[in-house]
């Protein structure tokens, strides 16, 4: 789960990079700080789902 979340938000900001080698690091800021808060969020829904079928 985790590792498609950070696949496809690195995937999404590369392939709509612009502006060259600055667009590139600034593609890579916005899909790292994505992916990072696309897992915490990921990782609280899987928690809460699996506190909820196995308790």
């Amino acid at each position: 789960f985790f590792g498609l979340a950070i696949g496809i938000s690195g995937c999404y900001y590369g392939m709509e990079t612009e502006g060259g080698t600055e667009g590139v690091g600034k593609a890579a800021t916005q899909g790292v700080v994505c992916s990072i808060i696309s897992v915490l969020i990921l990782n609280v829904f899987l928690v809460k789902t699996i506190q909820f079928f196995f308790n």
